[in-house]
């Protein structure tokens, strides 16, 4: 599955409310339940992946990558991007505050793989991040996405 096919504007929310890394994580995991990309399962196992491993997660300046493994309770592949109201700290001096969570499900290796390259070609472009995570509307963020993959 392509990277294109595993976003939609359903999975995608501004300007979010979170009062921690936890509660950013469960805000982004809600939306990839809604969607039937994930069980309750699989947010408490992001979390724990994030406690286990600590902040990692935020893989470039302002931006956290939540998941987990797919027996955790992954449905279908799928991301979910929130931006932040107010950014978090998440525990990573390099990369902290984070101000956009990007959740991600895969049912394979390859699938994972795949998408994370996508990712990190987007992630890349330091422009596009901002403007990602400036976005005014859901559908603005999802456009500088669609025009990008």
């Amino acid at each position: 599955m392509e990277f294109k096919e595993m976003i939609n504007l359903e999975r995608i929310r501004i300007n979010v409310e979170a009062k921690d890394w936890k509660e950013a994580i469960q805000k982004v995991g809600e939306l990839m339940i809604k969607t039937q990309c994930v069980y309750e399962s699989y947010i408490n196992a992001m979390i724990r992946v994030a406690e286990k491993l600590g902040p990692y997660i935020v893989i470039t300046p302002g931006v956290a990558f939540p998941h987990a493994r797919p027996e955790d309770g992954v449905i279908k592949p799928c991301f979910a991007i929130i931006t932040l109201k107010e950014p978090i700290e998440f525990g990573n001096p390099e990369n902290d505050p984070v101000k956009m969570v990007i959740g991600f499900a895969a049912l394979d290796d390859k699938q994972h793989l795949n998408a994370l390259q996508t990712l990190v070609d987007i992630l890349s472009n330091r422009e596009l991040v901002e403007k990602m995570m400036n976005s005014k509307t859901e559908q603005e963020l999802f456009n500088y996405l669609k025009h990008y993959i």
